[in-house]
């Protein structure tokens, strides 16, 4: 156990020294973000959040020893991580990163981490998917890598969606009987986005920085592919309809964003400042209070869905996630209405 500890300080250290370093880099060689009429930050901003928390958690790989499934996760995001830099700074079009995206996930796919099957929503008849595994992986990852970046548009929103998506996965093991996770490896993940949650959110002002895309593309492939590794390989401890309600937030703003979008007959990739983040930074005024709104948000849904699926079974923990959708989609889009009609 002392091990242990002596690891967590060696990553917090190694961490805060790279965000000092890789900040006066970024000033440097113009890794910035700078101001427009979308963003609210009134001067540049180091760019290069993603590469910061990739670093470290390679670094967690080499002090603490992991299963092959998870260092392979980690391993091929590199692959999104690079393309989230490319885009960051060139802006690529929007279909060269979903073939990106593809690959990286077919990688993964490869070595046997796919969706093959739904859970058993009646009596103990498991669903399974067959020949159409491959495309509904590639679905799932490739939604879910756009549900985080559609997160990513203010201060500490990915980062604290992230640390409720990881606290749920810990929630979840110590309420579930059915299997186990590496406690370790959930820890680690959320102790650095507590870290660079501090940065990102200011309050050490001469260090604030911004993940980009490389760090919520990649944080959401990583993500995508842990579900699938808990919902499906073996010692599965969630049930596949459980793995909707630990990103149920994201999921939610994503679909309800993409509608109204669709609805105005708008791009469903065209930025805004529509955001369940923006719509309730409207109401509530601040983003400290919109963080804790969401955070709270998160944990309710996930919380929610576990008792459902416990007390009712996978098919009434599916229909009530509809329904939340359903709710969440009219909701968000009564209060645009309001504030931008």
């Amino acid at each position: 156990m002392y091990l242990v500890y002596l690891n967590f300080i060696i990553i917090f250290l190694f961490l805060v020294f790279i965000i000092i370093i890789g900040n006066k880099i970024a000033y440097k060689f113009k890794l910035l973000d700078y101001p427009n009429i979308r963003k609210t930050h009134s001067n540049p901003i180091p760019l290069i959040g993603g590469l910061y928390f990739y670093f470290t958690i390679c670094l967690a790989l080499f002090l603490f020893e992991f299963s092959e499934f998870l260092n392979l996760i980690i391993v091929y995001s590199s692959i999104i991580l690079f393309m989230g830099i490319l885009d960051d700074l060139y802006d690529l079009k929007v279909n060269l990163r979903f073939i990106i995206i593809i690959f990286g996930s077919y990688l993964l796919i490869d070595k046997g981490l796919t969706i093959t099957n739904i859970g058993d929503f009646y009596g103990d008849n498991i669903i399974y998917l067959g020949s159409f595994s491959f495309i509904f992986t590639i679905i799932c990852v490739v939604g879910l890598v756009n549900c985080f970046n559609f997160l990513d548009g203010s201060d500490g929103m990915l980062l604290s969606q992230s640390i409720s998506s990881f606290l749920l996965l810990l929630i979840f093991n110590n309420l579930s009987n059915v299997g186990k996770i590496d406690q370790i490896f959930v820890l680690i993940f959320i102790f650095i986005f507590l870290i660079l949650l501090l940065f990102n959110l200011g309050f050490f002002k001469k260090n604030k920085f911004f993940l980009g895309d490389s760090g919520s593309m990649t944080i959401g492939f990583i993500i995508a592919f842990l579900l699938i590794y808990y919902s499906q390989i073996e010692n599965i401890f969630i049930h596949p309809s459980l793995v909707i309600w630990v990103v149920a937030l994201p999921l939610f703003d994503f679909f309800a964003l993409v509608l109204r979008r669709i609805l105005d007959n708008k791009s469903p990739f065209q930025a805004d400042r529509r955001h369940i983040h923006h719509l309730l930074l409207l109401i509530l005024k601040k983003n400290n209070y919109v963080l804790i709104a969401t955070f709270s948000l998160s944990l309710c849904f996930g919380l929610s869905g576990f008792y459902i699926l416990n007390i009712l079974g996978p098919f009434f923990a599916l229909i009530f996630f509809l329904i939340n959708l359903f709710v969440y989609t009219y909701i968000t889009y009564k209060i645009e209405k309001k504030y931008f009609n």
